[in-house]
């Protein structure tokens, strides 16, 4: 319980963080839909602080409750979208929890919760690529699916079956 409890410690952190980021004059109109370093947050909050996939996925959930948390209640009286982020929160914290967990563990699944990770990345930055305006905030995003690929790679053969 202590871990967990240290895992919403780190979600208020990061949820404060996130939003004086996405509220920064540099930062581009896109980052407010960037989601994987908190969905990376529940994945590690499952693989470094848990031993078994369910209690991976009430860690990951500990920590994007509280990420939601902390960005909604440092973003005061605001017009930002509540139920989507609880949503995030509540459906994505657990499953990248239980995957980090999985991932730390043995089986013929470890390898496919640490894809899981690398797969978000990918996804994340090709479809940020839609909105993105100019040729350098393109190349960061193609940038971040490459980290997504060789994160996949690098996480699935870690643990794959041999």
């Amino acid at each position: 319980m202590i871990r967990i409890a240290a895992a919403a410690v780190v979600g208020l952190a990061l949820g404060a963080v996130s939003r004086w980021i996405d509220t920064a004059a540099w930062a581009p109109g896109w980052i407010d839909y960037v989601f994987t370093p908190w969905l990376a947050a529940a994945w590690l909050a499952g693989a470094l602080t848990v031993f078994t996939p369910r209690s991976g996925a009430l860690a990951g959930a500990a920590l994007l409750l509280a990420v939601v948390l902390a960005y909604l209640a440092s973003a005061g009286a605001s017009s930002l979208p509540v139920l989507p982020l609880y949503a995030l929160a509540v459906v994505a914290g657990p499953i990248f929890g239980a995957a980090g967990a999985t991932w730390r563990g043995r089986g013929p699944l470890a390898a496919w919760g640490g894809a899981l990770l690398g797969v978000a990345f990918v996804v994340e930055g090709m479809a940020l690529e839609l909105v993105a305006h100019s040729t350098p905030e393109r190349l960061l995003l193609a940038g971040e699916s490459l980290v997504g690929i060789g994160l996949t790679t690098w996480l699935f053969r870690a643990k794959r079956p041999r």
